[in-house]
């Protein structure tokens, strides 16, 4: 099974660890260093054309949506 994340991304379902609403979890800090340091460290794919409203954290990298949390998870 396939993740669809917008704009041609696709990940395999099996690999996702999380799906995350970017604006309530980036409150806290943790979550702030976590996406500073997967972008330092070249893991942060940014798949959306606007401003990314979620962010999907697989074993392989973090995908930065458009899409809501709701949206991709009625996709998973």
């Amino acid at each position: 099974m396939v993740l669809h994340l917008g704009n041609g991304y696709i990940v395999d379902a099996s690999k996702v660890i999380g799906i995350f609403d970017l604006e309530n979890t980036t409150i806290g800090q943790d979550t702030r260093i976590f996406l500073k340091t997967q972008t330092e460290n070249g893991d942060v794919v940014d798949v959306s054309d606007d401003i990314p409203r979620s962010f999907v954290i697989t074993e392989d990298a973090t995908y930065l949506c458009q899409l809501t949390v709701q949206t991709l998870r009625q996709r998973i």
